[in-house]
């Protein structure tokens, strides 16, 4: 673990793919950025989905933050609100975004149904999963 680490350093390791850069950026910033998505979309299960989405974006998208257009923390609240836009997207379900106090945000679903259907489903995977080790 790297325990004394600038935001320019940390983004440095991130950008050259160094694992420790990376377990830094998820232990400084994981539980921020879960208690953001949590907060929007009320779900463990899709918040843990939108997580590893996120963490996955921001590896591979990390090249394209700069320093001299907005602070690091801002631009990883604005690569999460894309992703949970994203994943609601992806999943067919209609929403709309309402910005609350920065940095929190909100989902609005315009049909609620949609979201029981994708809860349904994704419950369904979990158990299917567990049956399939045991």
């Amino acid at each position: 673990m790297i325990t004394e680490t600038t935001t320019e350093q940390l983004i440095e390791l991130i950008k050259q793919h160094c694992p420790k850069g990376f377990d830094t950026y998820y232990e400084k910033y994981s539980g921020f950025l879960y208690g953001i998505c949590f907060n929007a979309v009320k779900s463990n299960i899709i918040a843990e989905d939108i997580m590893k989405m996120l963490f996955v974006k921001i590896y591979t998208q990390i090249h394209l933050y700069d320093s001299e257009k907005t602070n690091f923390q801002c631009w990883l609240i604005a690569m999460l609100g894309c992703t949970v836009r994203e994943y609601y997207e992806t999943n067919n379900i209609d929403c709309c975004f309402k910005l609350e106090k920065f940095p929190y945000f909100r989902i609005i679903l315009k049909h609620q149904d949609m979201l029981l259907n994708l809860k349904i489903q994704q419950s369904e995977w979990i158990w299917n999963k567990h049956l399939f080790y045991f």
